[in-house]
């Protein structure tokens, strides 16, 4: 598989760096050259220190061959746009973008995107707990 991430915070360190353990090929993107350093040493992917709403980025990470664009930056409404880029313009198969808002989330959902909602997660294991 050929993942694209942008945004490498916690969890977008952390996911590229297990992606990148097997076969998968992995490209991480981030504005930030210090966030790059989250990656850990068992990393074994690509990294490139830009915009992920430039469109010339995307290209260099190879969104054209992407098969999956995980969008996790900190910021909602840069995750839809370039959620939207890899969905609308390179039709990247699967798209999965991370949002923090319930509101948001229906947002997005409408828009054909696959959400991880962080709080929605946390109820639904809080629930468990008492169930």
């Amino acid at each position: 598989m050929y993942i694209i991430i942008v945004g490498c915070g916690e969890t977008g360190s952390k996911l590229a760096e297990d992606f990148s353990l097997g076969k998968d090929n992995v490209v991480v993107i981030d504005k930030n050259p210090r966030a790059l350093s989250f990656l850990g040493p068992r990393f074994n992917g690509r990294t490139i220190v830009g915009d992920g709403l430039d469109l010339k980025i995307l290209e260099e990470a190879g969104i054209k061959n992407a098969d999956y664009l995980f969008v996790l930056t900190g910021k909602e409404n840069t995750n839809l746009v370039i959620a939207q880029i890899g969905k609308k313009i390179y039709k990247v198969k699967k798209v999965i973008v991370q949002v923090q808002s319930f509101l948001k989330e229906e947002i997005f959902k409408k828009k054909g995107l696959i959400t991880i909602n962080r709080k929605a997660l946390f109820l639904d294991t809080f629930k468990k707990c008492i169930s």
